[in-house]
């Protein structure tokens, strides 16, 4: 298997259609679609059950494939226009309870029969955020590429076909982590840009700061790299940005980036870019290490003040929020001196925990970030 496909769900069971229609359009086949449902009450695990004929059931953390795709007509589309759902008549043989063993893989036919199959599995787990999906997906990988498509986005038809051509060309050289190309909206307006190069081989902090590339791009990389450096999962926190680990992958590897788009993205209302502000001042912590390794890189001078005054910023939604349990303080103490050849970290006030810090000489930039804490308190608190 060369590429896992990994979706995280979350209350987006109505777009998963999307995400698989495209997945079904693929000219290059040799890889699986992996879904973690973190925690959805949408009903999204139902897309995913077994059909009421079977009797086997399942419970959290346990695996099934989809067990049928239907067809079915929009009816405010016109009568040949077709969408898939995620259930049809069509069983699948595959299916794993909490007490038995996972049988061969089962193939998934269409109703499209052109259309070759793919290996489709999914889990489920309590709502813990998008990172500790991630976690989830990387660990129950089958590929060698690991390839993170939200449940709000697509591929365009030859997208796993150009990352393979690029793939196949570094897949030696165990210096490159992966590859990256760019994203698009699906009207083709591009999203990344101030890089025009065909090709450039560079890390993710160079491609951020030397090469000014600007705006989300689709870095895929091996899946090996991705078990080797995965997200913390700090207690309390939902959430850590994808580029506090994608920082930390480029101390160590670069990629093959390419002027192709591989991505459609389009930013919906109520999804994670839409808050992204709020989500950082309920997962301070996170936050706090993202800016302050992100202040201790080899960048220009004037975003290290940036990383610095937002380190500030969440440092102060820290302060404020930190009503810990003995429990979660040894917890998130634990996490830090994991990370603490990325972060430098200090005992907290009281000494009960620890936290990531900046070097005593960015203290001055503390006063503008309070001042960016205390608006974002007035507009999302």
């Amino acid at each position: 298997m060369l590429i896992t496909v990994f979706t995280p769900a979350y209350n987006r069971g109505h777009l998963l259609h999307r995400v698989y229609e495209s997945l079904c359009k693929q000219t290059f086949r040799d890889f699986e679609w992996v879904v973690v449902d973190d925690g959805s009450t949408d009903g999204t695990r139902k897309l995913f059950q077994p059909n009421e004929n079977e009797t086997r059931s399942y419970e959290n953390g346990n695996v099934t494939q989809i067990s049928r795709i239907s067809q079915i007509i929009n009816e405010n589309e016109n009568e040949n226009s077709t969408l898939y759902t995620l259930r049809s008549a069509l069983p699948l043989c595959t299916f794993r309870s909490k007490n038995s063993k996972l049988g061969t893989d089962s193939t998934l036919y269409t109703l499209n029969s052109k259309l070759k199959p793919f290996p489709i599995r999914y889990y489920y787990q309590e709502n813990g955020g998008k990172h500790r999906a991630i976690n989830r997906g990387v660990k129950e990988a089958r590929g060698e590429l690991f390839l993170i498509l939200d449940s709000d986005d697509t591929l365009p038809e030859k997208s796993l076909e150009t990352i393979n051509h690029y793939y196949q060309q570094i897949k030696d050289d165990r210096s490159f982590g992966g590859v990256c190309g760019y994203m698009a909206h699906h009207d083709g307006t591009i999203i990344g840009r101030g890089c025009d190069m065909p090709v450039l081989d560079a890390n993710s902090i160079e491609m951020r700061y030397k090469y000014n590339i600007q705006g989300d791009m689709l870095e895929v990389f091996r899946t090996e790299v991705m078990r080797e450096i995965p997200f913390p999962e700090i207690p309390g926190e939902k959430f850590v940005s994808e580029a506090l680990v994608w920082n930390r992958i480029a101390c160590k590897y670069r990629l093959r980036v390419f002027h192709e788009v591989v991505y459609y993205r389009d930013y919906l209302e109520g999804g994670l870019t839409d808050k992204i502000v709020k989500i950082r001042m309920t997962s301070p912590i996170a936050a706090m290490m993202t800016y302050a390794e992100l202040n201790g890189y080899d960048i220009p001078f004037v975003s290290k003040v940036k990383a610095a005054i937002n380190y500030w910023r969440f440092r102060f939604c820290f302060i404020s929020h930190r009503n810990l349990n003995g429990t979660q303080i040894s917890r998130i103490s634990r996490i830090i001196n994991e990370n603490e050849n990325e972060t430098r970290s200090y005992e907290n006030e009281d000494g009960k925990g620890r936290y990531p810090k900046l070097r005593w000489w960015w203290n001055w930039v503390m006063p503008v970030g309070f001042a960016m804490y205390r608006r974002d308190v007035s507009r999302y608190l």
